[in-house]
């Protein structure tokens, strides 16, 4: 049971970082983060919030380097439990 319970601390001291990363986006870059992992690309999102493709871009980029994510399978996997 030892090893149950540390992994269940490591778990949750994954969670409450990942949650304080998360609490460093803007409103915008946390919609933007919302659309991503819903699986919308740039374009539907730019759409969505009438805004340029290339402006979708840099909140795009801001939410990985925020949330310090080096893949979009890695945002995904740490991040859409926490959205909901």
């Amino acid at each position: 049971q030892g090893v149950s319970s540390a992994a269940s601390d490591v778990y949750k001291r994954q969670t409450q970082a990942a949650a304080e990363r998360l609490a460093r986006l803007s409103g915008r870059e946390h919609e933007v983060l919302e659309r991503i992992v819903q699986g919308m690309s740039n374009k539907e999102i730019a759409r969505e919030f009438d805004l340029s493709p290339r402006t979708v871009e840099t909140y795009r980029a801001n939410v990985f380097a925020k949330l310090e994510a080096d893949s979009l399978a890695q945002l995904i996997r740490q991040y859409a439990t926490l959205l909901d």
